[in-house]
């Protein structure tokens, strides 16, 4: 750049290509070398330990409940104190090994910065939601839904938009007028995975990516120990 009284009187550019050949920059190494060691420190960080296997494989986060489902959905109701939770499956990137359970290990899992937020639906947009969930079942779909505080039955005989059966909150009936928080992630509460049906201004939201907010439940609520949380959600009639 030419530049004169402020102003760019002149420039000129070329292309820079990037390639292995390229030595590296000592003082940009540097810099870089002294954040990926604090980067692993704190990744290798232990949280909890496990003797659980928790399915978070593709297959399976997609088309059923699983232990590892039930703990995200758990962690997103028990931490902001909603009526339920849902956790879409394809928000959930890998499993977790019995063991020592790091930081690297959480964030593997909830991979998407995402941040948790409630919002506000009646008991039919519940309804419409887990139907949207399961409409594709058998096959694998993103949007399949995790749930904490309800269950719900999913007739796979029954054409996609009328297979949900049997939905219960916290044990009860659901009421299909009645209005129930709703705890999420702002992904889904954004319309994600075409959930029109929660695309709502959140009442509340969680500014921690859901990771970080993971980390915190695993840590102070569940005292960094990872047993299976109640089973049962969701039942597959075939």
């Amino acid at each position: 750049l030419q530049v004169e009284d402020g102003e760019i009187v002149n420039f000129n550019g070329h292309l820079i290509p990037v390639g292995s050949d390229i030595p590296e920059h000592p003082v940009v190494k540097a810099v870089a070398d002294e954040w990926n060691e604090l980067l692993a420190e704190r990744l290798n960080e232990v949280v909890a330990t496990t003797e659980v296997n928790w399915n978070g494989e593709r297959e399976y986060v997609r088309t059923q409940e699983t232990n590892l489902g039930n703990l995200i959905a758990d962690k997103t109701r028990i931490m902001t104190g909603a009526d339920v939770a849902i956790a879409n499956g394809g928000g959930i990137r890998a499993s977790i090994n019995p063991g020592e359970v790091t930081v690297g290990d959480i964030y593997t899992v909830l991979a998407f910065d995402n941040i948790t937020v409630v919002v506000e639906v009646t008991g039919q947009e519940i309804i419409e939601a887990l139907e949207h969930g399961s409409r594709a079942y058998p096959d694998q779909n993103g949007g399949f839904l995790q749930v904490s505080g309800m269950s719900y039955a999913i007739d796979a005989n029954a054409p996609a938009g009328s297979r949900v059966r049997n939905v219960h909150i916290q044990g009860e009936p659901i009421d299909l007028d009645a209005t129930y928080t709703l705890g999420t992630n702002d992904f889904l509460a954004a319309g994600g995975d075409d959930y029109h049906m929660l695309n709502k201004p959140p009442v509340r939201e969680i500014g921690d990516m859901q990771r970080d907010l993971m980390i915190e439940y695993i840590e102070d609520v569940l005292g960094g120990v990872l047993t299976e949380p109640e089973a049962g959600r969701i039942t597959i009639i075939e």
